[in-house]
């Protein structure tokens, strides 16, 4: 369980990873985050690929490659086939997950992904 007085975004970047409960240990995770087209082709990293590496490090297991659709400014759009990336993305991940959660969280996603 994430413990602490730190924000949302600043405690992914930074506070929460330290107080990661051993509870956590070898359950799966997934990261994603959006990027600029420009960033991803020069192989420049992002944040999703730095959460994935910390996670990991506190013992947790990546179910599934990072994700990073690009868009094309800071406001967007996505560039053209993200959406689409991220459909099979969600689907497989979707597929590690089942039978991981309890029946409910597999229905509520699976509703989600299908969308």
């Amino acid at each position: 369980m994430l413990r602490g007085n730190c924000k949302w975004n600043v405690a992914l970047k930074c506070c929460a990873f330290v107080w990661l409960s051993e509870e956590w240990k070898d359950k799966l995770f997934a990261a994603f985050g959006t990027n600029l087209a420009q960033s991803i082709e020069k192989g420049g990293s992002g944040s999703a690929e730095q959460i994935a590496k910390k996670l990991s490090e506190k013992g947790l297991k990546q179910a599934v490659p990072v994700l990073r659709p690009a868009v094309l400014g800071l406001k967007g759009p996505l560039r053209e086939g993200e959406v689409e990336k991220a459909k099979v993305y969600a689907k497989e991940l979707a597929s590690k997950l089942k039978g991981k959660q309890t029946p409910h969280f597999q229905r509520s996603f699976s509703l989600s992904i299908n969308s």
